[in-house]
């Protein structure tokens, strides 16, 4: 499960394999997929994706606009499909992007526009 957001239809989406598998609909390439759910606003612009077959046509950007915690969401699709496990036989790992190494203060960076602040990491 993979979560984007939808700029055509104005709400959050998740690629899903168990629904690519049943309809056309929600097929769409992988390559495809990476693409529209790592299109982070101010760094990319939006992914206009097809699915496999062409006959749907969608505008994403990356699933963070709507989930911050990704793993919070598979969670929740994995109880919503498997009503009969229980959250104690279930274990997650949810690997992160790290720690933070640099804290930067507000009066310091107020000056900097968005360019310059991400060259400042």
């Amino acid at each position: 499960m993979i979560p984007a957001y939808d700029l055509t239809m104005g709400k959050n989406y998740f690629f899903r394999q168990h629904k690519a598998v049943v309809s056309d609909r929600h097929n769409y390439y992988l390559k495809d997929v990476l693409r529209a759910a790592t299109s982070a606003i101010t760094y990319f612009p939006p992914a206009g994706i097809a699915t496999v077959n062409g006959k749907k046509a969608c505008c994403f950007v990356d699933g963070g606009v709507f989930a911050v915690n990704p793993s919070l969401s598979a969670y929740a699709e994995f109880r919503y499909l498997h009503h009969s496990l229980y959250s104690k036989n279930t274990m997650m790992l949810s690997l992160g992007t790290g720690k933070q190494a640099t804290y930067l203060d507000c009066a310091d960076i107020e000056h900097l526009g968005c360019g310059r602040m991400a060259r400042s990491w």
